[in-house]
C-alpha cells in the first residue's frame, strides 16, 4: 500500500460515505495515500474508513456537513495539523435540488450553490496556503454533465455545477506558478461509473492537477497547474 503513485501523500475526500466519493477514497488508499474522509452520516463514513483500513490502507473519518463552512474549514486545518501536509482535496459532496423554477424560492435555489460551490471555495481557500508552501498539490472538483446540458427541473443544480467548472479554471489560473507542475490542458477519458471516476481522480492526484469530472458519461478535463 505504501509503494503506489500516492505513497506519502495526504488526501481529503468529501462526501466519502458512498458512491463516487467512497470509490475515490478506496483507490487513493490503495495507491498509498493517507485519506481523511468526511460525510454527513457518521456510521456510513466510518464504515468506508474501516473497509479501507481492513484492506491495509490508512483512513480516518469525520462526520461533517460541508454546508457548515466553519466546521469544514476546521476539518481541513485539523487534517493539515495531524499530518503536517496536504496534497489532494477532492470536492465531491453534492446537493441536488429537483424543482421547477416557479416552485423554488431564493433559499432553495441557493442551496445547491451553498454545497456544490461555496464549500469548494472553503476547502480550496484552506488548502492552498499549505500546497503553495509545499510547492505541490491537487484540487479535484467533481462536476456533472448538468454543467453542460440543460435538463428540466434542475436549474439550481446545473447552474451550480457550471459555476464549479469555471471556478476550477480560476483555481488553475491563480495557482499557476505557485505549484511545481508543468502547464497543460488535456482532455481525457471517457468511461462510466464510480471506478472510472476513481481511476481518473487517482491519475489527477498523482500528476498534480485540478480536475473537472462530468459524471454519468465520465468526461474529464484535466487542467494541470
Amino acid at each position: 500500500m505504501s509503494t503506489g503513485r500516492l505513497a506519502g501523500k495526504v488526501a481529503i475526500v468529501t462526501g466519502a460515505s458512498k458512491g463516487i466519493g467512497a470509490a475515490i477514497a478506496a483507490r487513493f488508499a490503495a495507491e498509498g495515500a493517507q485519506v481523511a474522509l468526511c460525510a454527513r452520516t457518521a456510521a456510513a463514513v466510518d464504515a468506508v474508513a474501516a473497509e479501507i483500513r481492513a484492506a491495509g490502507g490508512q483512513a480516518s473519518a469525520t462526520a461533517l456537513d460541508v454546508g457548515d463552512h466553519a466546521a469544514l474549514a476546521a476539518f481541513v486545518q485539523s487534517t493539515i495539523a495531524t499530518h503536517g501536509r496536504l496534497d489532494v482535496v477532492v470536492n465531491n459532496a453534492p446537493s441536488v435540488t429537483y424543482a421547477a423554477l416557479t416552485d423554488m424560492d431564493v433559499a432553495a435555489f441557493r442551496r445547491d450553490f451553498h454545497v456544490n460551490v461555496d464549500s469548494t471555495f472553503v476547502t480550496t481557500r484552506e488548502a492552498l496556503p499549505t500546497m503553495y508552501a509545499q510547492g505541490s498539490g491537487s484540487i479535484i472538483n467533481i462536476a456533472s454533465v448538468n454543467a453542460l446540458l440543460a435538463l428540466g427541473n434542475m436549474a439550481a443544480y446545473g447552474a451550480a455545477k457550471a459555476a464549479l467548472v469555471h471556478f476550477t479554471r480560476q483555481i488553475a489560473v491563480e495557482a499557476a506558478g505557485r505549484l511545481n507542475r508543468r502547464g497543460a490542458n488535456r482532455r481525457g477519458r471517457r468511461g462510466n461509473g464510480r471506478r472510472a471516476a476513481a481511476r481518473a481522480a487517482a491519475a489527477a492526484a498523482a500528476s498534480g492537477a485540478t480536475l473537472v469530472a462530468s459524471l454519468r458519461r465520465l468526461l474529464v478535463a484535466l487542467l494541470t497547474v
